[in-house]
């Protein structure tokens, strides 16, 4: 990866609490699964990822992060301390759909698209969206949603054939009569950094760059505390 350049991505919309960076041509990431303790161990991944780069935050030409939908106290986390960074070392922002990340990833581990990202978004809901994705980027096919089980299930036949269904929410019981025998559905999959860094790197070189106000997190209901 050459001409890559120096980026911070954060991603703990789910259990996952991720960071990833890229410099020096390469990517690294630091990924665990911590739920309800993402605070005790974002500020160490970051630190790790920029110590083992020989970097400083204000050596960063931008910070990326998942911009929910997802948890609520996971979304704020990413969100303030992207923020942070950002006004204590003026660097512009990249907020990346946590449903495109996970989208993006089931795309690279299995390679059928569209991708059906489902979410479990908890009281007997599910954050879902449809992404088109090939080696260059993803398109929205159907965007961010906040819906039952059953109205997505509803929705299933308007929808583009040939998908391949990725994240939590494919584990729901609810969700079930939605997967037929024979399809392509992994239900472990969650939105990392490195996912989150890569989405994020088109639009560093397209030139689609946020600042403080402009990045914000997105919920899709009023925030439940998670």
């Amino acid at each position: 990866m050459k001409d890559v350049p120096a980026l911070l991505a954060l991603e703990t919309s789910t259990e996952i609490c991720s960071a990833a960076l890229a410099a020096g041509g390469r990517i690294k990431e630091c990924t665990l699964t911590v739920p309800r303790e993402h605070t005790r161990h974002i500020l160490g991944q970051v630190d790790e990822l920029l110590g083992e780069a020989g970097l400083v935050a204000a050596d960063l030409e931008a910070v990326a992060f998942g911009r929910g939908p997802g948890t609520f106290t996971g979304v704020r986390i990413a969100t303030a301390l992207a923020q942070g960074l950002a006004v204590a070392h003026n660097l512009p922002l990249l907020p990346v759909s946590s449903l495109a990340a996970l989208a993006w990833r089931a795309w690279h581990e299995h390679q059928v698209s569209p991708v059906l990202a489902v979410m479990d978004a908890r009281l007997e809901e599910v954050y879902w969206a449809m992404f088109k994705i090939d080696a260059e980027e993803v398109s929205i096919l159907h965007p961010e949603s906040l819906s039952t089980p059953a109205e997505l299930l509803a929705q299933l036949p308007s929808l583009p054939g040939g998908w391949q269904g990725a994240g939590s929410g494919w584990a729901l019981p609810e969700i079930q009569p939605g997967v037929e025998p024979g399809m392509a559905v992994d239900s472990g999959l969650r939105p990392d950094a490195r996912s989150v860094l890569e989405l994020a790197l088109q639009d560093f070189r397209a030139g689609r760059l946020a600042d403080f106000e402009q990045a914000q997190p997105t919920y899709l209901r009023h925030p439940v505390r998670s």
